[in-house]
């Protein structure tokens, strides 16, 4: 039994940090995955002294949608959301 929990935590780290470190090929890209940005709003808030909720819906208006509507996954605008982070402050 020891195993397999060892081998899901492993598996879990590996896909949380892959989340964290894939980027565009330029690694300029400014965008980051809605599920990143989400596992990253309870640390936001706590830092920045917001309530989580608040958080989260910066994240849904900064969330862009596919290319075209349907090409691509949405991604959160990262300096739009930091930028607007800060004015709640």
């Amino acid at each position: 039994m020891a195993d397999v929990l060892l081998v899901v935590v492993a598996v879990t780290f590996f896909a949380l940090a892959t989340l964290y470190v894939t980027a565009c090929g330029s690694g300029l890209d400014p965008h980051i995955s809605v599920r990143n940005a989400e596992l990253q709003a309870p640390r936001v808030a706590g830092a920045r002294g917001l309530p989580l909720e608040a958080v989260l819906a910066l994240v849904d208006v900064h969330t862009s949608s596919r290319d075209l509507g349907f090409l691509g996954e949405r991604g959160v605008k990262v300096l739009e959301l930091n930028l607007d982070v800060d004015r709640q402050e």
